[in-house]
């Protein structure tokens, strides 16, 4: 997924993690609601007025990892893409009442020009992170990875 967005070279392309403002206070329920009886939820669990946590993971305030509070897009680096998603944002933010958090949101570009790759972040408002990409604390890389690249989010969960 993340191979070769290390390289200067090669097609313009952006990796972007948007994190959005306290998912769980802001989500409207009526929303998730109806995602849920589209992808086929049973009406009761549906129905539930909260959600309970994990005992393993109360301490760290994890429900389920489908609801987290960020998403991770791989886009090419162009004016029409980050005006696309800028625009497919706000409408989520509409539906959902999920908004990005821009200023815990990150972006990385390859294969432009720091001038370019700046022109392309200031459209969304996320400042540019330089390399390796990072998502739940973990860097995304082709490479294996080590104990202490995970030593965060194992602390986290234990």
């Amino acid at each position: 997924m993340v191979y070769g967005y290390y390289k200067r070279s090669g097609k313009p392309r952006c990796a972007l993690k948007i994190d959005f403002m306290k998912a769980c206070d802001t989500v409207k329920w009526s929303f998730l609601r109806t995602v849920m009886r589209v992808m086929g939820y049973p009406e009761r669990f549906i129905a539930l007025k909260e959600f309970y946590y994990h005992p393993k993971y109360q301490k760290i305030d994890l429900v389920n990892v489908s609801l987290a509070d960020d998403m991770f897009l791989l886009s090419g680096a162009n004016i029409e893409s980050m005006s696309l998603i800028k625009k497919v944002l706000a409408d989520f933010g509409k539906l959902s009442g999920l908004h990005p958090n821009l200023s815990k949101s990150s972006s990385y570009f390859a294969g432009v020009s720091d001038h370019q790759a700046s022109d392309l972040s200031e459209i969304l408002g996320i400042l540019i992170y330089e390399h390796p990409v990072r998502y739940l604390g973990i860097p995304l890389t082709t490479k294996q990875l080590c104990t202490s690249d995970c030593r965060g989010l194992i602390k986290k969960i234990n």
